[in-house]
């Protein structure tokens, strides 16, 4: 065992022995996740793991594989749900499709599968209590990062976008290149109530076991700001 691998595994260890799920201890937690990762050089059956890594590490996360397959899931399952011609916004009822895309299930399945990998005592996480504090610690974190449909997902997210403090513009461009995008995704088969996309997703804050949600979405040539809330599930 190298002596890096060693020195993350006992960070880790103490991460986890403190149970303090502050923002920044959480923080560290999933660096230290992510630092173990690249040690061991693991990257396939982690795929979940490391989104949630970097997406922590990103005021503005939009260039990341995961992306299209999270927001092509959440688009592909709404998109039957009609948007009012009229409102500026609107409020999903149901949002389970987004629980689902976010796939906090495999999240803690792999970290545990990291841990078991890496023979880190599981008695923390084992019990269910701790992980659903740690996943709302995770997700306060989160909290106002946004996730943005990625134009190009080929590079990793970059130091550029980590710095960034204002949202993408979206241009007609943009909008134009998105919908492609989109339309590759979407069942051809399938005819959709409305012409629309969730472009991008923030967590705007975690109050017990529930999630307020903002998403941005395109409707044409308009963008329309919805809100919506999710219930943390593990």
């Amino acid at each position: 065992m190298t002596k890096l691998k060693k020195d993350v595994i006992e960070l880790i260890k103490n991460n986890l022995r403190k149970c303090k799920w502050t923002r920044s201890s959480t923080g560290r937690l999933l660096q230290n996740f992510s630092d173990l990762m690249e040690a061991e050089n693991l990257s396939e059956g982690y795929e979940t793991l490391k989104f949630y890594c970097d997406w922590s590490c990103h005021s503005i996360f939009d260039r990341n594989k995961y992306l299209f397959t999270l927001l092509n899931d959440i688009n592909i399952n709404l998109n039957d749900l009609e948007i009012p011609d009229s409102g500026a916004s609107t409020i999903f009822s149901d949002m389970s499709v987004i629980v689902d895309a976010l796939k906090f299930g495999a999240l803690m399945e792999e970290m545990i599968k990291l841990m078991n990998h890496s023979k880190i005592p599981l008695e923390v996480l084992a019990m269910r209590r701790n992980r659903m504090k740690f996943l709302q610690a995770i997700l306060k974190l989160l909290c106002s990062r946004k996730i943005l449909y990625p134009i190009d997902p080929s590079g990793p997210a970059t130091a550029k976008t980590a710095e960034t403090k204002e949202p993408t513009k979206v241009t007609s461009k943009r909008i134009d290149e998105v919908n492609k995008m989109i339309k590759l995704a979407l069942d051809s088969g399938k005819t959709y109530s409305i012409d629309w996309f969730v472009e991008s997703i923030v967590f705007c804050n975690v109050e017990g076991t529930n999630v307020n949600v903002e998403l941005e979405i395109i409707a044409g040539k308009k963008r329309i700001q919805s809100k919506g809330a999710i219930v943390i599930t593990d």
